[in-house]
């Protein structure tokens, strides 16, 4: 008799898986073909790429529903998203973001974003949200702010040891 191992089944489950994944992805892919009715192509596309070319396309909402459907996690797709936005050029897409939403991945990413486009001013009111001090100092410096630069360097090294210990022991400080 024929028997099927535990790596086997568990191979053919992630097989299946797998298969159901990518029959979506062609059913959605080949629905935003004819929707966007474009010279955007998505057949083949990864589900990282679809989602990527979907924001830098300004159709969010679309990405939104396919984030959704294919439940993507927040962590991730927000990582997909700040890219996106910020590779399109939409700034204002992303300043909208990292204001009115609390982003479960940090500011870095934004920060980067808006120093990347040369907007320090964006930038500029997300670094204090950065818990490193050290990655403070440089985001400051990056700005061309050394005073600031320095401040938040020595209050990393406040905060090593028992400066640590006490912050986190009575929550004192950002």
């Amino acid at each position: 008799p024929f028997e099927i191992t535990t790596n086997h089944s568990r191979d053919s489950r992630s097989f299946l898986a797998g298969r159901f994944v990518s029959l979506i992805m062609r059913s959605y892919q080949a629905v935003l073909k004819k929707w966007l009715n474009g010279p955007h192509k998505f057949a083949g596309k990864s589900l990282t790429s679809t989602l990527a070319k979907l924001i830098e396309l300004g159709e969010v909402v679309e990405a939104d529903n396919l984030r959704t459907q294919m439940k993507i996690a927040d962590k991730r797709y927000w990582r997909i998203k700040i890219r996106a936005l910020s590779k399109a050029g939409h700034v204002s897409e992303l300043e909208m973001l990292a204001k009115n939403r609390t982003s479960p991945i940090g500011y870095e990413l934004f920060i980067e974003a808006f120093l990347e486009h040369r907007r320090n001013d964006l930038a500029l009111p997300f670094v204090p949200k950065v818990k490193s001090s050290e990655q403070q100092a440089i985001y400051y410096s990056r700005m061309g702010m050394e005073g600031d630069a320095q401040r938040a360097r020595a209050q990393g090294q406040e905060l090593s040891g028992a400066g640590r210990l006490l912050q986190n022991i009575f929550g004192g400080g950002r």
